[in-house]
């Protein structure tokens, strides 16, 4: 989100749209009301996060980003799936304990990236690849991500209708050609 020209907000709007639409339950860290504390958009919040560590409001500052890594985690945790863009020339920060919590927690990490995994940060790379055994995948483009969603949850799309809760979603057994 900080390091997005947009705070993050265009590709998840769009995504979330095709999501709702398909009958998924989508929990949106940029819609979280921590975030728009200082601010009613995400680009204001960071100019005011910004604006406070340059003038040293330390005090401020460290509740604000208290309270997004609380709630952002909290979205994760809530979570049965994460769902992530990755471009490796951006900088990472609540992201990457994000893919921590997500990882840790055996929650399957969906990753969306138009670069080649060659040139993904080794560490990223490694716990995204190490994912994979809890169902996570790399995907080249949203498409291709909402193609499997719908085909991997469809079963339980069709028996329980819009609103689609993923936790009780039973998992597929994955194979080698879906990594």
């Amino acid at each position: 989100i900080q390091d997005a020209p947009d705070g993050g907000t265009g590709w998840r709007e769009k995504l979330t749209k095709t999501l709702v639409d398909d009958g998924f339950i989508v929990l949106d860290p940029c819609k979280s009301e921590c975030n728009h504390s200082l601010a009613t958009t995400m680009e204001e919040q960071k100019k005011k996060l910004e604006n406070l560590k340059r003038g040293g409001e330390w005090l401020v500052w460290d509740r604000v980003l208290a309270d997004i890594r609380r709630s952002d985690l909290t979205c994760v945790n809530s979570s049965k799936v994460l769902i992530l863009l990755y471009d490796p020339n951006k900088k990472y920060g609540g992201t990457i304990h994000e893919i921590v919590e997500a990882w840790q927690k055996g929650i399957p990490i969906y990753t969306v990236s138009y670069q080649p995994l060659t040139e993904f940060n080794d560490w990223i790379l490694a716990l995204l690849r190490d994912n994979f055994k809890n169902g996570g995948k790399v995907f080249h483009n949203f498409k291709q991500l909402t193609d499997f969603l719908t085909e991997e949850y469809k079963e339980h799309i069709q028996k329980f209708g819009a609103g689609f809760d993923i936790e009780k979603a039973p998992k597929k057994p994955e194979t080698e050609t879906t990594k």
